[in-house]
């Protein structure tokens, strides 16, 4: 399930690809961007490029969200 919400960037200089457990409830998800992202890189956004005119455009890259839906038992 592919997620956009307005909480999540969209946008970032972070260019890796990171893979994040989620333990909260579902319908958390909206609110839990720093619980699964708690690292001081992943705090500056890049919400309001205007704000950053020093950081070169074509180091900035589009964000995508997913969720996988993997029970735990036991």
């Amino acid at each position: 399930m592919e997620i956009d919400f307005d909480e999540w960037p969209s946008q970032h200089t972070e260019a890796n690809k990171y893979m994040r457990k989620f333990d909260f409830s579902i319908y958390d998800v909206r609110t839990k961007y720093r619980k699964c992202f708690p690292e001081d890189k992943f705090k500056d956004t890049m919400s309001n490029l205007s704000e950053h005119a020093k950081i070169d455009s074509s180091k900035v890259y589009k964000l995508s969200y997913k969720l996988n839906f993997i029970p735990c038992f036991g």
